[in-house]
């Protein structure tokens, strides 16, 4: 399977331990070269895992491993919707994953509107630490009020003009 350049996502099924470890994620990231692993669900090895400075996600660290033993016919067999299910959904998604944690966007949702959207936060953030760090304001008056939207505020009339824009 090629993962080159992908985000491998692992989904954990009735698992409440450890899906995998250091090995594992060393073995897809550096030599699989996939960009980075999101796991709902557990790992271990969380000292090697930051060591490394490996990007991942998961849910949560546990030592506890789950146990590696193949599966019946029957127990696959019963997994076979949820996997469907997973892959209809995760596939051709787009997973924005950073130090506050992992979003996903379902591949009906990259359109125009999405771009547009993520303009808009760009620049509206832009504003916000200019309205703070640069015209005094206090998060109250940035967040709340948005004072910035006002006519006559420090803002320039173009900025304004893109924050109506992308909101609408």
């Amino acid at each position: 399977m090629d993962l080159e350049n992908k985000i491998v996502y692992v989904h954990a099924i009735n698992c409440d331990r450890a899906i995998f470890g250091d090995l594992v994620s060393k073995y897809i990231l550096l030599y699989k070269k996939a960009r980075a692993i999101v796991v709902n669900g557990m790992l271990r090895d969380a000292h090697r895992l930051v060591k490394e400075r490996y990007p991942i996600w998961c849910t949560g660290v546990t030592p506890i491993g789950c146990f590696n033993h193949p599966s019946g016919e029957s127990d696959a067999h019963l997994l076979e919707g949820d996997i469907e299910q997973l892959r209809e959904k995760y596939d051709h998604s787009i997973m924005v994953c950073d130090d506050s944690g992992v979003v996903m966007i379902p591949r009906e949702k990259i359109d125009e509107t999405l771009i547009r959207k993520l303009h808009f936060i760009e620049t509206q953030e832009d504003v916000w630490y200019y309205c703070m760090d640069t015209l005094k304001m206090s998060t109250f008056e940035i967040v709340c009020q948005k004072k910035y939207l006002h006519e006559g505020s420090q803002i320039s009339d173009e900025l304004r003009r893109q924050l109506n824009e992308y909101s609408e």
